[in-house]
């Protein structure tokens, strides 16, 4: 089973400002810690770690626009064979790039699940409701995501109708549309 995981930029990533080499160093720990965590259920494409990073494709003399193409086609092509999404959501709003992959993996079909472990949001209301009507869940910290990612594993696995009755009762405490205050409650812990 194929994962994709879609991780958010900030403002300054968007701008084109190079973040500290902290911030790249604890930005880049929690990816890979993430992905580490959901490679024990699937195979998992990261795209800064697997699809490459345009800043050094073009260190090493290729050109911005065909540097862009690859990012670009390695992106597509994961998502295409994906059988999940994650996007990673967190921020006052959602970056350009995971609202163009999470509408492309809709569009395709996929199941879409968001992790969003803190509060900002830029409508008072919550996610703007393009992002949030294509996630079928809403995670508020890596181990709900991850107790539903096993249960999903369950699923698709699953070799009798009351196995896949019982995974649908356990995924129901995670809410699917959120309200600020009470975003997802599990009750599984």
């Amino acid at each position: 089973m194929r994962f994709m995981v879609i991780v958010k930029a900030n403002n300054d990533s968007e701008a084109g400002t190079l973040p500290s080499e902290k911030i790249l160093t604890d930005m880049g720990k929690f990816n890979e810690e993430l992905a580490f965590d959901l490679e024990n259920l699937f195979h998992v494409y990261l795209p800064q770690r697997d699809g490459g990073l345009m800043a050094e494709m073009i260190e090493r003399g290729v050109s911005p626009s065909i540097a862009a193409q690859r990012v670009f086609d390695a992106d597509l092509h994961a998502i295409k064979k994906c059988d999940v999404l994650v996007a990673v959501l967190d921020g006052r709003t959602i970056d350009e790039g995971v609202s163009f992959e999470l509408g492309f993996a809709y569009a395709n079909g996929k199941t879409c699940v968001g992790l969003q472990t803190d509060v900002r949001r830029l409508l008072p209301s919550g996610n703007n409701p393009m992002i949030e009507q294509p996630l079928r869940l809403i995670f508020a910290t890596e181990t709900e995501l991850l107790e539903w990612g096993m249960l999903f594993c369950q699923t698709l696995r699953c070799d009798n109708e009351a196995d896949c009755h019982l995974v649908a009762q356990l995924e129901s405490p995670f809410i699917r549309h959120t309200d600020t205050q009470s975003r997802v409650s599990s009750a599984i812990e």
